[in-house]
């Protein structure tokens, strides 16, 4: 009956290490797709400084170097 025990508490062990490295990886994954959003933001939504009346467009930011 030991070894039975000792396998159960230890698949359970395994299941929460998995179920926790799954959780960051996740995590990871999240920020990631944020900071491309992000990325992606600014290089299409930049405040235009030719002619800041119009204020903030969609445009290409190459034109804005």
């Amino acid at each position: 009956m030991k070894c039975f025990e000792r396998y159960k508490k230890d698949k359970k062990r395994k299941e929460k290490e998995k179920k926790k490295e799954n959780n960051n990886n996740n995590i990871i994954k999240r920020r990631k797709e944020k900071k491309k959003q992000i990325k992606q933001i600014k290089g299409e939504m930049r405040e235009c400084s030719l002619y800041p009346c119009v204020g903030l467009q969609e445009v290409p930011a190459v034109m804005h170097m």
